[in-house]
């Protein structure tokens, strides 16, 4: 998953990235320069994000 992907995965499950932030220890501020693909960025990262925001959707998906 990259970065474009993980911004629309996000926003189309209304997740905030302060919620992804306290999940992947990662600073929000951090996760917004990803999104908007300012910054380099490890495979570690994104991996990590992706598999909060995975975990994330299954229980939105869940919930409905």
């Amino acid at each position: 998953m990259d970065a474009s992907q993980i911004k629309r995965l996000r926003m189309e499950f209304n997740i905030p990235i302060l919620e992804v932030a306290a999940l992947t220890g990662l600073p929000s501020g951090f996760i917004e320069q990803i999104e908007s693909q300012t910054v380099p960025v490890l495979e570690s990262d994104l991996e990590r994000i992706a598999a909060v925001l995975q975990t994330l959707v299954k229980a939105r998906l869940k919930n409905r």
